[in-house]
């Protein structure tokens, strides 16, 4: 590769929580090695969230920069609620972006943003879509080289390609003794075949046979690697489940929230019969499961540095959402409630040059913003990054004032099933305000209050910032062609 500008290596995980690093929170009992390493070397954005916590809007804002009011996937593709179950070809993407740019673009793992075209799709419960595109939304069709998986993939084990992988290689994808590659997977369980035989190995074989191919090429590249995990279904490696299989897990300060003041709308994925013993087992196999992607994490870092392309390339590592894992009184799933625990999400960006150091930024990041940094970094003029909802954070990267960075954050929520109810997210300073469209709105004082325990919506003494944060969401809305605000300010 001779080109002048860098390359560019975006890793992305599903249902990730920030806290589960060391360089978020100290005192984690999740090992991530590799990552961690990556964080001594990155801006390290602690104020990152998800512009939704749900699998395919997040993505589709990621691709676009746009939030999902905006680009139409609103909730997860073929269900209730989203207006676009496949992800439409624009100028505006960033793999078209990124080819205009000179740039080879590259993907592997979790797509979500198109089934292959509605005559592909086989149903969810028994429902077809009333409106679909007719084109096929998989990367191919859309500029990426690479693996088209369309759909969800359910942990990716069930796709041809990952099962001729297996045969190929004379492996089995064995969870609990048991031969499960092609049936049905629990929801946590240990793997006790080979590590070669696991999804997030062979994605990471993926990733470099592309990389491969791209680097023989007089261009650079960018390319994407989207691990399955660590959602659930949450099936850890033998050798890392050891980490933690008598590992005492202390239940969340958050365990015991009665709900009382919260929105009754979180009532629909709360589970109050479930002792902490239940999700300490399911923390177990999380962890065992964020310590084996990590591990592969770490054999591409290898690779890049063996190929002399590690100081010659950018690293950016983020997540869609996060995950609930028993907050909040027995919260799972991620998508009827905007808490901490789903809505912030890890966000690492290392420059693409020999002895980098961390960089601690504060300043408020979200998934729009990667969008518009990755242009950043392909050299793109600022004013086609900035066309969307996002900003390129590279600044922060190179340790440069911004005065004129947003103040405020805002996300959104529709949910991910059949009970919608959109929702809305804004922070400022240490408060978080909620808006739901049906049910008890919540305001937080995130640095007296960090487990959000205590609803101050109804507190007279909090009234004025509380107005003052409504106004400031309504403003937001406005300017950014939310038609929620509607009912927004009839509510308020």
């Amino acid at each position: 590769m001779v080109s002048n500008k860098k390359n560019i290596l975006l890793i992305f995980t599903d249902q990730n929580r920030a806290d589960m690093l060391s360089c978020y929170n100290s005192n984690s009992l999740c090992q991530t090695p590799h990552l961690d390493a990556i964080a001594r070397e990155s801006a390290v954005f602690h104020q990152a969230y998800t512009v939704c916590s749900v699998c395919s809007p997040a993505r589709a804002s990621l691709q676009t920069g746009l939030y999902p009011h905006s680009h139409g996937v609103e909730t997860n593709i073929y269900n209730p609620g989203c207006r676009i179950h496949e992800l439409p070809d624009t100028d505006n993407l960033l793999s078209r972006r990124l080819i205009q740019a000179g740039y080879s673009a590259g993907l592997t793992g979790k797509w979500h943003l198109g089934e292959g075209g509605v005559s592909a799709f086989k149903g969810v419960g028994g429902l077809r879509p009333m409106y679909a595109p007719n084109h096929n939304g998989v990367p191919s069709n859309l500029g990426y080289e690479g693996d088209d998986f369309p759909g969800h993939g359910g942990g990716g084990y069930k796709y041809p390609q990952y099962q001729e992988y297996l045969k190929a290689n004379h492996l089995t994808f064995d969870v609990d003794g048991k031969d499960t590659a092609g049936g049905d997977l629990p929801r946590i369980g240990e793997v006790t075949s080979a590590l070669e035989s696991t999804n997030e190995y062979y994605l990471v074989n993926q990733a470099i046979s592309t990389i491969e191919q791209f680097n023989q090429r007089e261009k650079p590249f960018c390319f994407q690697l989207n691990f399955w995990g660590p959602h659930e279904p949450y099936l850890a490696p033998t050798e890392f489940l050891d980490l933690y299989r008598d590992v005492e897990i202390p239940p969340w300060p958050n365990f015991e929230d009665s709900g009382e003041t919260k929105s009754s709308f979180q009532e629909k994925c709360r589970n109050r019969e479930q002792p902490w013993s239940y999700w300490e087992q399911s923390l177990r196999h999380y962890y065992g499961f964020m310590s084996s992607i990590d591990a592969q994490i770490g054999r591409l870092v290898s690779y890049l540095k063996e190929m002399d392309l590690y100081d010659n390339t950018a690293i950016i590592f983020s997540a869609d959402h996060g995950d609930s894992q028993g907050c909040h009184g027995g919260l799972g799933d991620k998508s009827y409630h905007m808490y901490q625990e789903t809505m912030r999400i890890p966000l690492l960006i290392k420059p693409a040059r020999a002895e980098c150091k961390r960089v601690d930024v504060n300043a408020f990041a979200n998934t729009c913003d990667i969008y518009s940094s990755i242009l950043d970094l392909a050299g793109l003029p600022v004013e086609l990054s900035e066309q969307g909802a996002g900003r390129s954070l590279i600044p922060f990267v190179e340790e440069q004032i911004r005065d004129d960075w947003p103040q405020f954050l805002v996300s959104e929520g529709l949910s991910a099933a059949h009970s919608l109810c959109s929702h809305r997210m804004i922070r400022h300073d240490h408060w978080k305000y909620i808006f739901f469209a049906s049910g008890t709105d919540e305001l937080y004082n995130l640095k007296e209050d960090p487990w959000e325990l205590n609803n101050l919506i109804d507190n007279p003494e909090n009234q004025p910032k509380l107005k003052e944060l409504q106004a400031h969401l309504l403003q937001w809305m406005v300017e950014n062609n939310d038609l929620l605000r509607n009912d927004f300010m009839q509510l308020i």
